[in-house]
């Protein structure tokens, strides 16, 4: 079909304005089901939400940075970790606890399968 003809002009906005008015429906929906969730499960989306960030990512960097380069042989700080046990021992027991919250994302609150 021609995009020129006043046929097809017409077929292509008539298309867009279902296309945006699917959109803002379920830009609605979403903004409804947000406000319904529960405590937990908003807690759940807000660590979910920062644990994928990069901000998130930077803040570990540098933590474990400071960490690892602060009991390193040979660095004039006092060693509190000087094997890594207690940092592996952090960084395990916060995978844990981020592997219990990200599940929450597959299965968002109110929908089939949730």
């Amino acid at each position: 079909m021609d995009n020129n003809s006043p046929v097809g002009l017409e077929a292509t906005s008539g298309m867009a304005g279902v296309m945006q008015r699917n959109i803002r429906a379920v830009l609605e929906r979403r903004r409804t089901e947000d406000k319904e969730k529960p405590l937990q499960q908003r807690i759940a989306d807000a660590v979910t939400r920062f644990t994928g960030s990069l901000k998130f990512v930077y803040i570990h960097l540098a933590l474990f940075g400071v960490w690892i380069v602060a009991n390193l042989p040979g660095v004039p700080f006092p060693k509190f970790d000087p094997t890594y046990v207690v940092l592996a021992m952090f960084a395990s027991v916060e995978a844990i606890f981020l592997s219990t919250v990200r599940p929450h994302l597959a299965k968002p609150y109110g929908r089939a399968g949730g």
